[in-house]
């Protein structure tokens, strides 16, 4: 079995192990008439970018029709660390350097386990601040769409036994209630809570042959996982849910 750092692997038939706009998953899981038309812009990073970066190009979309995927906080500001440009890298403001937002997150869990709901909070302000700038700046109406099999009403478990469970689901740390916060917004708000086939084998896309993900290859990032199932990413069978969950919402923008 091959050994591969995260990014290489296509996690079954048919679905690529990576950052894919919803568009681009659409087209190769299910076919709606004029559906790509609609979705000529998909504002979607699998990872915990936060939404500045995509405010930083919400100018040039300004005649398309968006789809917004609500993201993670995991990657937003707090007093413990800063959020910096690089995806899912942050600053340790105790101890001075740059580590992945897991990992950051992991410190607040082990050592500072108490603050951890006041970091949280922290963060999960700073995502609703930078949500509603980026929907002030999309000048046409938008689908925010919620992919994920998390409930809307999942709180944080702060009592986990370990930082993976506290950091629960994605989108880390976001819940209903932060969604509500960015009303009124112009445009509707689905939800799709599809985990359906999670948990494919991962292949190759070049060999087609079983691998392992083996994350200790992503040196400086702080973790030493090892996967050979897809647990996390939406499997071929969630792409096709959250495209009957988008087609009303699409129909209607099309007319």
């Amino acid at each position: 079995m091959d050994r591969i750092a995260p990014g290489v692997a296509e996690i079954g038939p048919g679905a690529v192990l990576g950052k894919k706009s919803l568009a681009e998953w659409h087209n190769r899981c299910y076919n709606y008439k004029n559906y790509h038309k609609a979705c000529s812009s998909v504002f979607s990073q699998r990872g915990g970018n936060p939404p500045l970066k995509l405010k930083e190009n919400a100018g040039s979309h300004r005649k398309m029709k968006n789809i917004l995927q609500i993201m993670a906080a995991r990657s937003e500001s707090n007093d413990r660390f800063q959020a910096l440009p690089m995806a899912e890298m942050v600053r340790d403001s105790k101890r001075g350097d740059i580590i992945s937002a897991p990992l950051a997150w992991d410190r607040i869990f082990r050592e500072e386990r108490n603050n951890a709901a006041t970091y949280v909070r922290q963060s999960t302000a700073q995502w609703e601040n930078e949500y509603r700038a980026l929907l002030q700046a999309i000048k046409v109406p938008i689908i925010l769409f919620w992919f994920s099999p998390k409930r809307l009403d999942e709180p944080v478990d702060f009592g986990a036994a370990d930082t993976r469970a506290f950091l629960g689901k994605f989108p880390q740390f976001i819940t209903g209630r932060n969604v509500d916060a960015l009303r009124p917004f112009q445009g509707r708000f689905i939800t799709c809570f599809s985990d359906r086939n999670m948990g494919q084998p991962l292949v190759s896309r070049f060999t087609g042959q079983p691998v392992e993900i083996d994350y200790g290859l992503l040196r400086g990032l702080g973790v030493t996982t090892k996967e050979k199932n897809n647990n996390y990413y939406p499997s071929s069978d969630m792409h096709i849910d959250a495209a009957q969950a988008l087609f009303p919402a699409v129909r209607e923008i099309l007319g």
